[in-house]
């Protein structure tokens, strides 16, 4: 056994090391327990093994230049939070020092997964108070709070700037604490500039870190909406007319799924994208008359199109 060094306290290893070409420290196990000082209060990274023979639960990893990057604890453990005292098993950290990910287990997709085994917690929000099940908290680097990110299958209720809502997947916010982005629980009628959409996207935010199905601009303006629930026809009096509706994916699952339009809003201009990877449509919102054709499943999109043929 030997003693590695680091700015934050001293870590045991025997073998279990690995170094940047400058020498540096990449990653390590610690082959006994010992305590690293951190902006969150001591930390007591793993060194127990058993049960976990991957490489993806090395206890220990810095940046380049010697900063810690992220830690595995040895049990979950209480942390000294921008918002608050919350449990966590993995923190990650930016290079000044200051936390970027907490998950309350190892990582974002196993907190996800495990969302029953995670206990309520309460959080304080710049939308309010949050009492749920939550699978990680992610901050900006100044240390204000960027994201929470819900266990599956739950939701909350917290005022945006088109109501009171109940959301599911993942909250979102501004640097200066303006909500940024949140996924209603069920669809919801939204005005925007070319007329009410109904939001919804079945699919985000259960899956992962994503932007959510209604976002807003810092001002508290909807900058962006996805929906599955209809077709949008923008006519032209030039007779230039175009249609989007939502596209059909492939899924595991017997009922074809169907991929979610994104519209987003510019200060003049709207712009509509089909799918995913696809480049958006960009239309001057003074130039069309917006219409709205509801969808209920993929035969509905079939039949729109081959009306419009």
């Amino acid at each position: 056994m030997r003693i590695v060094k680091t700015p934050y306290g001293s870590i045991p290893v025997n073998d279990q090391v690995e170094l940047y070409n400058n020498g540096r420290l990449i990653s390590c196990i610690p082959s006994g327990m010992c305590l690293l000082k951190t902006s969150v209060g001591k930390l007591i990274p793993r060194y127990s093994t058993s049960g976990y023979p991957d490489s993806s639960y090395i206890a220990v990893h810095f940046y380049a230049g010697g900063e810690l990057h992220s830690v595995f604890l040895e049990s979950i453990m209480p942390l000294e939070t921008p918002v608050g005292e919350f449990n966590a098993e993995k923190v990650t950290f930016y290079r000044n020092g200051s936390p970027e990910r907490i998950f309350p287990v190892k990582d974002f997709s196993e907190a996800y997964s495990m969302g029953k085994d995670v206990e309520p917690v309460c959080v304080a929000t710049p939308a309010g108070i949050i009492e749920a099940r939550i699978a990680g908290l992610v901050f900006y680097k100044e240390g204000t709070l960027r994201r929470v990110c819900l266990c599956p299958g739950e939701t909350v209720k917290i005022s945006t700037p088109v109501g009171k809502i109940s959301i599911k997947g993942e909250i979102g916010f501004w640097p200066d604490g303006e909500l940024e982005f949140v996924t209603p629980a069920s669809p919801l009628n939204v005005d925007t500039p070319v007329g009410t959409i109904p939001v919804f996207d079945g699919k985000s935010g259960v899956s992962g870190c994503s932007s959510g199905a209604l976002s807003f601009s810092e001002d508290g303006k909807v900058g962006m909406v996805r929906t599955s629930l209809c077709g949008i026809k923008a006519i032209s009096d030039r007779k230039l007319n175009f249609e989007f509706y939502p596209q059909q994916i492939e899924s595991s699952e017997a009922e074809v799924q169907l991929s979610p339009l994104e519209v987003c809003f510019h200060p003049k201009a709207v712009a509509v994208k089909s799918a995913p990877g696809m480049n958006p449509v960009c239309l001057a919102i003074s130039d069309f008359k917006f219409q709205f054709t509801e969808i209920s499943s993929a035969s509905d999109v079939l039949t729109e199109f081959c009306r419009a043929g």
